[in-house]
């Protein structure tokens, strides 16, 4: 029996090994994943991308040219007109760092109530490759706040580049527009016009020109556009409203002192998105891929899954909404790298008013997007870099800044010849933006060694009634400071690449001070303080920056469903915004916010993180619910 009870163990005790065995080494594996998920946790993949340019051979700087359109189709029928507009895509074998990384692409301003529009638009890329290009323009009739119809496109292949390349002749070409991908209503009722009357054919033309301006400076990988600077002014009144955002009615009140202003006669509600084109090329260094510290985060970028795929959408809309292109749409342009663009930048923040605080995203491309928003707004989408930058992978930088006017004026004496540059650039008429952009790079290093130290007097927060400081802002650009930042959860740029970041700026904006700072500096966080307290007295006075009644309050969320045109608001919008407005004024601005909150806002906040939905939906269940909780 006790041979029998021991041959018994001794058969069972190699099982029970073997089990413990593979059940330490299945425990050893979910340490080690755990061990994998806490250090992404604490380092999320994103951020600062270290990904070298490729080699790539000297590529040519070519200038294109938009010139105009004909006989293009009816697009508003009810005007008998269009307001056609070019977006074109630049298409090369220049090789990319990741596939992600976005086509250049152009738009043209949109020209109102006319078939056939003249733009006469210069748009100048370097490091064309001499393989050749593929240039692809559609022509679409604005329609805000529908979705634009398309009138057709027109697509150039030119295999070959070099610098005896005629391009499309001195005098440009005449291309014909391909109907099949237009708007089949459009071009029904342009054939039912030509039948009836007789007037005309059916087929639009474009008018284009390209020319090789010469070789490009490195780096040959990245292909750029050097000019000119282009700025557009997004307005949203319906916005503005809700948040409480004043500017000023046109530039001549930009320059004038608050003493002169009568607040209801000078001011209007609005809310102002910005864009500008920075001259190329982006340092290299300024290479950023968004930080997925949740999984759902990368499934939201690349669209991916049900909820992906939502949360893209609607970031993707909310993108087109801020910055919509309408009647009321501003646009612009100037030399690169000139004074001109440096005082229209400062016109487009507003000089130094009321203590703003912007949010910004720089493209690969160096597209600048800008908009007023800051911590003491209630404004959930206009602070996320996901939006300003269209749910785009990868972004050159991002953060937020500030303007403040300094009591003594940069000194400008090394940097003469920034200013030089803006005749030589108007008097050679672009041809040679590809030799400036390279000789004020150095101009930019230069300025960024040389910046004063941060220790003079400015405004804000200083607000002296005489002096450099008082007054209406002076149109000199050394007289002004702009300070920016690294500050965005969304991409966090590394501190490493703040010094490329200003020497880029200062080349662009000459004159201007720049000064970039890491986000977690405490001297810059004070400089914040100080601009939230200096946008506190403008609301108190009443100024520029005040909520929707004109004084202090609470904070107003956006409504992302509500229409940002710039038509006037609806009487039921009018009452659903005083009532909420009042709401907020008895709680004394806070515990407000989500009665402002639209089903879709809702709808976004649950698929973003779901773990709060209980949250959510209570907060939308009225205020005695709230009260027996509290």
């Amino acid at each position: 029996m006790a041979d029998t009870h021991a041959q018994a163990n001794g058969s069972a005790q190699p099982s029970t090994t073997a089990e413990l065995r593979d059940k330490l080494k299945t425990k050893k594996g979910k340490l080690t994943e755990r061990k994998e998920q806490l250090k992404k946790m604490s380092k999320p993949p994103g951020g600062f991308d270290t990904t070298q340019l490729p080699d790539a051979p000297q590529g040519y700087t070519v200038k294109f040219t938009f010139h105009r359109a004909y006989n293009l189709p009816v697009g508003d029928l009810h005007l008998k007109s269009s307001d056609p507009f070019i977006h074109a895509t630049l298409i090369a074998s220049v090789p990319r760092r990741h596939k992600e990384d976005p086509l250049l692409t152009r738009r043209t301003r949109t020209v109102r109530r006319t078939r056939e529009p003249v733009w006469d638009e210069d748009w100048v890329v370097a490091n064309v490759p001499a393989s050749g290009f593929s240039l692809k323009c559609r022509l679409f009739d604005e329609d805000w706040p529908d979705h634009d119809d398309r009138l057709g496109n027109v697509t150039i292949r030119v295999p070959h580049v070099d610098e005896n390349w005629e391009g499309l002749g001195p005098d440009g070409r005449v291309f014909e527009v391909k109907k099949r991908s237009g708007s089949k209503r459009a071009y029904l009722m342009r054939g039912a016009a030509v039948a009836l009357c007789g007037n005309g054919g059916m087929t639009p033309r474009l008018h284009i020109s390209i020319k090789v301006l010469g070789r490009s400076d490195p780096p040959h990988a990245q292909m750029y556009t050097v000019g000119p600077t282009t700025w557009v002014k997004h307005y949203s009144p319906m916005i503005g409203r809700l948040t409480g955002v004043k500017v000023n009615r046109d530039e001549k009140h930009d320059m004038a002192s608050p003493a002169q202003e009568d607040d209801r006669q000078t001011k209007r509600y609005d809310f102002q998105a910005n864009e500008i084109q920075l001259s190329g090329p982006v340092p290299p260094k300024l290479y950023h891929r968004y930080v997925e510290f949740r999984p759902m985060i990368g499934r939201m970028f690349s669209s991916q899954g049900i909820r992906g795929r939502i949360l893209h959408k609607i970031l993707r809309k909310q993108h087109k909404r801020i910055y919509n292109y309408d009647s009321s749409t501003e646009y612009g342009s100037f030399p690169p790298c000139s004074e001109e663009a440096t005082l229209q930048f400062l016109r487009m923040t507003h000089f130094d008013e009321g203590g703003r605080i912007f949010t910004y995203v720089i493209t690969l491309d160096g597209m600048m997007r800008f908009t007023e928003t800051g911590k003491e707004f209630g404004i959930d989408l206009l602070s996320k870099h996901t939006m300003h930058s269209d749910v785009a992978t990868y972004v050159a930088c991002a953060g937020e800044f500030f303007i403040r006017r300094l009591t003594h004026p940069v000194d400008q004496n090394e940097n003469a010849d920034a200013f030089s540059i803006k005749n030589e650039k108007k008097n050679n008429n672009n041809d040679n933006l590809d030799q400036i952009s390279s000789s004020s790079s150095a101009i930019g290093q230069k300025h960024h060694e040389t910046s004063p130290p941060d220790d003079q007097p400015t405004h804000p927060p200083d607000s002296p009634l005489e002096g450099p400081l008082a007054g209406p802002p002076p149109p000199q650009p050394n007289r002004y400071r702009l300070t920016i930042d690294n500050d965005s959860g969304t991409y966090r740029p590394d501190a490493s690449i703040l010094p490329d970041l200003q020497a880029f700026l200062s080349r662009n904006f000459p004159g201007l001070d720049v000064i970039a700072m890491h986000c977690g500096d405490d001297r810059l966080k004070a400089m914040k303080t100080a601009q939230a307290e200096a946008k506190e007295r403008e609301r108190e006075r009443g100024g520029v920056g005040g909520t929707a009644e004109g004084g202090g309050g609470g904070l107003l969320r956006m409504v992302p469903d509500r229409s940002p045109s710039s038509s006037s608001l609806s009487s039921g919008d009018e009452s659903r915004l005083g009532a909420a407005i009042d709401r907020l004024s008895a709680a004394g601005g806070d515990g407000g916010e989500a009665e402002l909150q639209s089903k879709r806002e809702r709808a976004f906040e649950i698929l973003s993180e779901p773990g709060r939905w209980k949250e959510v939906l209570r907060l939308t269940g009225g205020a005695s619910k709230g009260k027996r909780k509290g």
